[in-house]
């Protein structure tokens, strides 16, 4: 017997459950060992030299356009229905956030936190398969939902070189006025007193660079000109 719509809506909150939980993927932006599964394929392992200037790994992401679409989806129990076509949809884009990951499996150690690192962390893109209706006059077991689709403009999920705001520069001040620029925009972080580049403060930083499909995980120059941060 073939599933009702119901349970295929059941079927699509796990997967979102899980592409926020258990398919997490860890992306720590190691300057030297990035890992070969996310490599652009331009991408040159040695880090650029133009004098004075400073690179480091961004990892770029994957750029949507957005449709919402009205479906007509077969909701009958037959297990070959006619009339019908799959297609599958993309209903969550890939994302990024900054946060804890157990990156080494060989790990024993007797904290629980004692495995944990601190980097960025993709959460895959959740693709669904939908059962379309082609013709409704000759199958009759269907329901109508509203449906946003993400479709793929640009490919993304690998790493490369940057030119990013070197260490010498990122002074109290400048801690400051980036998180100054965040909070304006509406991402939110509670920059301690000692305006430290925090675990709050990269965050938001991941958090505003998703949003707006900027490179990841830096004080890249894109990053800082879309904040409006002179450098």
């Amino acid at each position: 017997m073939r599933p009702t719509y119901k349970f295929f809506l059941f079927i699509i909150s796990l997967l979102s459950i899980y592409s926020c939980a258990g398919l997490a993927k860890y992306a720590y932006m190691d300057d030297e060992n990035p890992s070969s599964d996310n490599i652009s394929p331009s991408f040159d392992n040695n880090k650029p030299s133009d004098g004075g200037k400073c690179y480091a790994k961004v990892i770029i992401q994957a750029k949507y356009s957005k449709n919402d679409l009205e479906l007509i989806i077969y909701d009958g129990d037959e297990d070959n229905p006619a009339h019908v076509k799959e297609m599958d949809i993309i209903i969550s884009e890939k994302s990024y956030y900054w946060g804890e990951k157990k990156t080494d499996k060989d790990c024993l150690s007797a904290d629980p936190n004692g495995c944990l690192e601190l980097g960025v962390v993709e959460t895959p893109e959740v693709i669904v398969p939908f059962t379309i209706v082609t013709d409704t006059l000759l199958q009759p077991n269907f329901i109508k939902i509203n449906q946003r689709q993400y479709v793929i403009e640009s490919e993304g999920g690998f790493i490369e070189w940057k030119e990013v705001l070197c260490d010498q520069k990122i002074t109290s001040t400048f801690v400051d006025q980036v998180s100054e620029a965040l909070n304006q925009a509406g991402f939110n972080n509670s920059n301690t007193e000692d305006k430290a580049w925090n675990r709050s403060l990269k965050s938001a930083l991941v958090k505003y660079q998703n949003h707006h499909e900027l490179p990841i995980g830096q004080l890249d120059s894109e990053t800082l000109n879309h904040l409006g941060i002179s450098h």
